[in-house]
């Protein structure tokens, strides 16, 4: 995911309206940016049906905003999306952030899979935090 920045926000919009599956391998959730170009690429896959994504990359101990505008919209822009696995090998802030935009912006999901590898260190604090995490029908 390190070419995000290369693909215009017009492109992206005409590209992903008509998607149905997205596999993002390999994602930085230490990069703010790149979580931020995730999202609104998300945004713009109204038809997408289901999602992958896979990071393996070390997350830094670093403690983040949980707060972000950016993640905050609630435009049900994946009204489509039935089913999202996540695999990551450590946790982190940001992929949790993610997380809870797709919730709140995907009102047909069926399964939300978030695998933590168990080596992680940080894998008992994230699955602590993850059980607060729910989805809520209308």
């Amino acid at each position: 995911m390190q070419y995000a920045n290369i693909i215009p926000q017009t492109l992206l919009k005409s590209s992903f309206s008509s998607m149905k599956y997205l596999k993002l391998g390999n994602v930085n959730f230490n990069d703010r940016g790149e979580l931020l170009y995730i999202v609104s690429a998300l945004q713009c896959a109204s038809g997408l049906v289901e999602l992958v994504i896979q990071s393996f990359v070390d997350v830094c101990n670093i403690q983040v905003s949980d707060h972000s505008e950016e993640l905050e919209c609630n435009s049900y822009c994946l009204n489509n999306l039935q089913i999202v696995n996540i695999h990551v090998r450590a946790g982190s802030q940001h992929a949790m952030s993610l997380i809870r935009f797709i919730l709140a912006n995907s009102t047909s999901l069926r399964t939300l899979t978030f695998k933590v590898a168990p080596s992680s260190k940080n894998f008992t604090r994230l699955v602590k935090d993850g059980t607060s995490i729910t989805k809520s029908t209308c």
